[in-house]
């Protein structure tokens, strides 16, 4: 059995073994996340009542699952990151958000502190339902001299 990071006490068996699985699903770098993978992570996260996050290679490879409360989750382990100021981590990380999703100041702090490719918020809606999915990355270093960027749109799962 793979190893769930963060806060998996009070976690059923069965429930630990489902996350586990989340291991086994490549995910397709082009679209973030598919439909039905969306659909099995809201409902696990919904279950669980926790945040539910999956860090990938630009493969698509699940190397963590990381179990957060209802309000937060723990910041996934940087051990394989790439470190150094002008590369990318080569990893990129989805997670859930109970209710309405939509990027928090959290997302974009990780997203520059451990410099991922990209990181995506999937919304849970309160009956398990995939919520719309909302993502952000970071621009090279030319297009930051740009006065400002408004906040990326969100969409629905298998939508574009």
């Amino acid at each position: 059995m793979a190893k769930v990071f963060g806060e998996t006490q009070g976690l059923k068996t069965s429930q630990l073994r489902r996350l586990d699985n989340l291991y086994r699903r490549k995910l397709p770098p082009a679209q973030i996340i598919l439909p039905e993978q969306a659909l099995a992570l809201a409902r696990l996260s919904a279950e669980l009542g926790r945040q539910i996050g999956l860090v990938a290679s630009r493969r698509g490879e699940v190397v963590s699952v990381v179990v957060g409360g209802p309000e937060d989750l723990p910041p996934p382990d940087p051990s394989r990151l790439r470190r150094g100021r002008s590369r990318l981590a080569g990893y990129y990380l989805v997670h859930t958000r109970l209710g309405a999703g939509g990027l928090s100041s959290w997302d974009f702090t990780e997203l520059v502190r451990r410099r991922w490719d990209l990181v995506a918020v999937l919304g849970v809606e309160p009956e398990g339902l995939p919520g719309l999915i909302q993502a952000a990355h970071l621009l090279p270093r030319a297009w930051m001299s740009w006065p400002s960027w408004p906040a990326p749109p969100a969409w629905s799962p298998g939508s574009g």
